[in-house]
């Protein structure tokens, strides 16, 4: 496999790591989400309701006090007037207006008259007896009552009213002590309500209906546990919230599914937040999002980076290549230094491993030039030497011959002489 494989290779698995990542980073966020929402839904949930317990809790107790008060007064400040009693409920509501107190009042059991602090006066046929607050605090056993949310007509406000009944020291009924509360605080409180800025709250009364929520139109309107134009889910939640229960579950709102978080207080009224689950996953697609651009700068720096690696690799990697050939065809003058690589790695050690081999080369050739250039005076020594004996042969057989021919004809001229004799 060539390098620039290998190099393709690696930067189509660092996509995939990176790819991976991703992937298990969406899951594993998405999941950490959703706790921490189920988390912090229950937690501001418990506050809530304990706000609001805390809230109805200081009201209860004011009409415990207060009704206390009358008992003791009946008789020693002739509370059993309504005048009297008219000026201390009128004291009393000045006192406790900062807890969203709009009216204290009272029902005269024996008489049926009705004495307000605010200063309203009863038309003569309003009998305090047969309304649904006093009946109620009547069934109640002397504990406080909180009433259904209705619309006063005389404050134009959604109330509450708080009742308690009371007794001489002879349990004999003096009559009921109540104070009209406005849902602003409520109200205001309810709409605030969300889970990580996203999502909505709904009070309902003890009877279910909307009491409170960022929805105006709904507002003593809707009944959450028998309004069929309420979704199932809806209903089935609101049945669970008026009937003391609490928790969390996943609902289905005209909107998308949305988780919702339910519990109820001791005075009755019950609290629900709503936080849509498409929240989360928008959450998570943007903290995606953001992972896949860091990704993508990444990935980008990672390929220029794996090309200027593969660049200073396979440029003197040619450039060797080159010298090479030219080595090989005899140029032993050719240098690893013009490559101008002097990085001390694998590369760098190969280099100096060559140029050592070439100036090795290079003594060997010059050697064996020197040795050539010898071995051929030599040579040419012998080979004069060889001339000038070859002369030196040829002079003594010439001589031998002349010896030879002499020799003949001296042997002729004696055989001559002797046959002449």
């Amino acid at each position: 496999m060539s390098i620039y494989k290998k190099f393709m290779l690696m930067v189509l698995a660092l996509m995939g790591m990176i790819l991976l990542m991703t992937g298990v980073t969406y899951v594993k966020e998405k999941a950490a989400l959703s706790t921490s929402i189920e988390q912090n839904g229950m937690t501001i949930l418990d506050q809530s309701l304990k706000t609001m317990t805390n809230a109805m809790q200081s009201m209860a107790g004011i009409i415990e006090n207060t009704g206390l008060a009358v008992q003791q007064g009946w008789d020693s400040k002739n509370f059993g007037e309504k005048e009297a009693l008219e000026s201390f409920m009128k004291a009393s509501l000045k006192l406790n207006k900062a807890y969203g107190f709009e009216s204290i009042f009272f029902g005269y059991e024996a008489s049926g008259l009705f004495a307000d602090g605010t200063g309203w006066q009863a038309p003569p046929d309003f009998d305090p007896r047969k309304r649904g607050w006093y009946k109620k605090a009547l069934a109640a056993n002397g504990k406080v009552i909180f009433s259904e949310p209705y619309v006063n007509a005389s404050l134009g406000k959604i109330i509450f009213s708080v009742c308690i009944p009371v007794w001489d020291e002879n349990r004999k009924l003096l009559g009921v002590l109540g104070s009209d509360v406005d849902m602003d605080g409520l109200n205001s409180l309810v709409s605030s309500l969300k889970i990580q800025g996203a999502g909505e709250a709904v009070l309902l009364s003890p009877a279910g209906t909307i009491a409170a929520g960022p929805r105006k139109e709904d507002i003593m309107k809707v009944n959450m546990t028998t309004d069929q134009n309420v979704l199932p889910d809806l209903r089935s939640v609101a049945k669970a919230m008026i009937s003391g229960k609490s928790g969390h579950t996943v609902v289905q709102k005209d909107e998308g599914k949305y988780l919702s978080f339910y519990g109820t207080t001791p005075s009755g009224f019950s609290l629900g937040i709503f936080y849509p689950l498409s929240a989360v996953t928008q959450s998570v697609r943007t903290l995606t999002d953001t992972l896949l651009l860091v990704a993508v700068i990444a990935l980008i720096f990672i390929l220029l980076l794996t090309y200027l690696l593969y660049r200073s690799i396979n440029r003197p990697l040619g450039h060797v290549s080159a010298l090479a050939k030219e080595i090989s065809q005899g140029n032993l003058t050719a240098s690893p230094v013009s490559i101008g690589y002097t990085a001390r790695d694998s590369l760098g050690a190969m280099l100096k491993a060559l140029s050592e081999m070439i100036e090795s080369l290079r003594d060997i050739v010059t050697d064996f030039l020197r040795r050539s250039d010898q071995i051929n005076e030599s040579s040419a020594e012998l080979l004069a030497l060889g001339k000038e004996s070859n002369n030196n042969a040829d002079n003594v057989l010439k001589a031998m011959l002349d010896i030879t021919t002499f020799g003949r004809i001296a042997g002729k001229n004696a055989a001559g002489f002797v046959a002449q004799k």
